[in-house]
């Protein structure tokens, strides 16, 4: 998933700020596992580089130059989200995640 911003389980804020997603999603439910102690409502997306955690550096570039021709995008450096909780609960504490505002995100 492509943003600047994402939202973590802040219902009012959800409905104010992620209005293209809850339209898009119709009830889809998007979970992050986060490795971390930190509880927090909004975290800047990464936007460059990242450093993967699965994957060489090598597949990682050539997965991104296919994203970007075939889709505009490089998803590689953008959130990774699950549809399904448990599969986020192998990354850590899982939350409920909203991109803020516009985004992209490849399925």
């Amino acid at each position: 998933m492509k943003s600047t911003e994402f939202i973590i389980e802040d219902a009012d804020a959800v409905k104010r700020d992620c209005r293209p997603f809850l339209q898009q999603a119709h009830g889809l439910k998007v979970y992050r596992g986060i490795n971390s102690g930190e509880h927090f409502l909004h975290k800047k997306a990464r936007l460059g580089d990242r450093i993967p955690k699965d994957t060489s550096p090598r597949q990682h570039r050539e997965f991104n130059h296919q994203f970007l021709t075939q889709f505009g995008e490089n998803f590689r450096n953008g959130i990774f989200a699950s549809g399904d909780d448990g599969i986020a609960s192998n990354y850590g504490d899982v939350y409920s995640i909203y991109p803020i505002g516009e985004f992209k995100f490849l399925w």
